[in-house]
């Protein structure tokens, strides 16, 4: 039994509904290919925030 789908690319914009903040993309760091959503301004300061399973990168929408 599989607990998750992993996806070989984003979620296409024209997918994700208005109400959800950022930009999605895929970055590879290490051979590791990670889904990240960027927000805010380009001269922000950076704040990463990381879920555990099994939450998802929604669960931060509100922070």
């Amino acid at each position: 039994m599989r607990s998750a789908d992993i996806l070989d690319e984003p979620v296409p914009a024209d997918e994700i509904p208005d109400s959800v903040p950022g930009e999605s993309r895929a970055v590879e760091t290490n051979g590791v290919r990670l889904h990240v959503v960027e927000a805010g301004p380009e001269d922000g300061k950076l704040l990463v925030l990381l879920h555990g399973f099994p939450e998802f990168w929604y669960g931060w929408h509100e922070a």
